[in-house]
């Protein structure tokens, strides 16, 4: 029995490795290492030039070939869709990103999931399509949940308060940079607590919470100089601009946003130079410093447009309009303006015709979306085949194993109980067959008491010696100790009688008493006594029962053992 079930487990073990052993993954060592260098050298130019990265994603395409359902081909998706992100071309972007998420999907790689879809997160939100971009971002925070990447949660978390902020829900983003702020301080991750006290001073500054968005903004700038982050620096420095020109502190906004375009020149931050240049100009006018106003408003304007920054260059404008009236020169003053109505005409029907091919790409993207929703429900719907196979293999390998467990086990039980009761009835027949040989000791006194006794009756009356013979020669196993002994013997060893009679079917009683004293290893004389028989006549019994059943005397030994 056991051996079967130890079968069974081998051979539903063995389909349950085969059917849940991974894919081969087919890249080299040293393709692998090749694949590496270009994704670092992507990384390392991402930031700074991502025009150029387009270089090594091609070379990372050719090394990978057709073998694109794998984690390289996962990986090299999704910075695809990165590069065109930046390139501003959404719908390749996602196209790309749609393709890691089905690959990691496929392969089950959780983190990977995530990531993509944080980045098809930021696509959707950069096109307007708030609903569908806070939908990839939780998505994205619940699978970091699930696998335990707490530290991780704060990226879809900062996403998740950027969009509430330009819905306009400052409360929900609040509440989501908050959680962010918990989680970083957990992890200690002094960069993120920068980003989150930042991102807390804009939603207070919205809410018109100034105090609190000067606290926070503080806090930001603090750990920027701690790390020694002036892009952070200086983006914090604005803000903090801001916030005092809002309550009319001109004097401190002035200081905060001077040294903001100071760190800006320095880091050759063109398109953020005029942005800062242009509120700076905005606060010596409301100021009254009117110089400083026209030179800053022609610096934010040079700048903005040597970057191509149309917005900038609308705001520039309209600030150079302004002072040029505040100055009385109303023919500046509108020469300006109509430049500013320009641009902004202009950038109102780049948004118009930008928005039109938004809704296009969202359109072909809805329709794509579709599309892999259907694909990948039937690959779903397989893998749960495949799962509900594993399943129904697993159980059965389970329940064959836990059976054989519980068969082994009563059967050990069993023999145990077994064992324990013969043992207990072969001590039993020991202490019945001492009593016998204890009684036939007695006998073989009385016997040989009596032997005398005849010796010298018999010279005085002959007739009696007779009865004393057969007084002597009276068998000690009598029927009732023979019945006794009998049941005893079987219970010691049972089936006993019955494999002897399937042995020798003529078998008589007299041979199946001999037979079984003899399994007691008791002697010739003993057997002799317990049969009221001379030695002599059970030598005699033993030869008439191998003549008869035809059977050495060493076979007769051979089957008191076996039975």
């Amino acid at each position: 029995m056991d051996l079967h079930i130890n079968g069974y487990c081998f051979i539903l073990l063995a389909l349950f490795c085969v059917s849940c052993q991974p894919e081969e993954q087919p890249a080299t060592s040293a393709k692998k290492t090749e694949l590496e260098l270009y994704r670092a050298k992507f990384e390392e130019h991402y930031e700074k030039r991502p025009d150029s990265t387009i270089y090594y994603l091609r070379q990372r395409e050719a090394l990978i070939n057709n073998d694109t359902n794998s984690l390289a081909g996962c990986q090299l998706a999704f910075d695809y869709g990165r590069y065109y992100f930046t390139k501003g071309d959404y719908g390749a972007a996602i196209d790309h990103n749609a393709k890691a998420i089905r690959i990691a999907g496929n392969m089950g790689d959780s983190m990977n999931l995530a990531k993509s879809l944080n980045m098809l997160g930021n696509v959707q939100h950069k096109l307007g399509n708030y609903a569908r971009a806070l939908d990839h971002f939780y998505r994205s925070l619940n699978i970091r949940k699930q696998t335990g990447h707490h530290s991780s949660t704060s990226i879809p978390l900062t996403n998740i308060g950027l969009v509430y902020k330009d819905m306009g829900e400052y409360d929900k983003a609040g509440k989501a940079f908050t959680e962010c702020l918990e989680i970083d301080k957990q992890w200690k991750d002094t960069f993120g607590l920068a980003l989150d006290y930042n991102h807390l001073g804009i939603i207070f500054k919205k809410k018109e919470r100034y105090k609190e968005a000067r606290e926070n903004f503080s806090q930001s700038l603090k750990l920027a100089e701690k790390l020694r982050d002036t892009f952070q620096k200086a983006i914090v420095l604005n803000n903090l601009g801001l916030v005092e020109a809002e309550i009319g502190n001109y004097r401190l906004a002035i200081e905060y946003l001077e040294e903001a375009l100071s760190v800006k020149r320095e880091l050759k931050m063109d398109p953020e130079i005029a942005t800062t240049a242009n509120y700076l100009a905005e606060v010596y006018l409301k100021n009254g410093d009117f110089v400083q106003a026209l030179n800053t408003s022609r610096e934010a304007l040079e700048i903005s447009i040597q970057a191509g920054a149309k917005e900038e260059i609308s705001k520039a404008y309209h600030t150079l309009s302004g002072l040029s009236e505040a100055r009385g020169d109303l023919k500046k003053a509108l020469s300006y303006h109509k430049s500013f109505k320009t641009y902004e005409d202009s950038m109102l029907n780049e948004t118009r015709t930008r928005q039109i091919a938004e809704m296009e790409t969202i359109y072909d993207n809805d329709k794509k979306e579709k599309q892999i929703a259907r694909l990948t429900i039937a690959r779903q719907e397989e893998a749960l085949k495949h799962i509900r196979y594993v399943t129904i293999l697993t159980v059965i390998l389970f329940l064959i194993t836990g059976f054989g467990l519980a068969m082994h086990y009563r059967n050990r039980k069993n023999r145990q109980i077994t064992e324990a009761k013969i043992k207990s009835y072969e001590q039993e027949l020991d202490s019945f067959m001492q009593n016998l040989l204890e009684k036939n000791q007695r006998i073989e006194k009385l016997n040989a008491d009596l032997a005398k006794a005849r010796d010298e009756i018999f010279n005085s009356c002959p007739s009696h010696t007779n009865h004393m013979d057969n007084l002597m020669q009276s068998p000690i196993l009598t029927d009732d100790d023979w019945t006794r002994f009998k049941k005893l013997f079987l219970q010691a060893y049972p089936g006993f009688f019955m494999k002897l009679r399937q042995k020798f079917p003529e078998i008589t009683q007299t041979e199946e008493r001999l037979i079984a004293l003899t399994k007691l290893n008791l002697q010739t004389k003993e057997i002799a006594s317990m049969l009221g028989i001379s030695a002599e006549s059970v030598n005699k019994s033993r030869y008439r029962m191998r003549k008869k059943h035809g059977v050495s005397s060493e076979e007769i030994a051979t089957l008191v053992l076996e039975v």
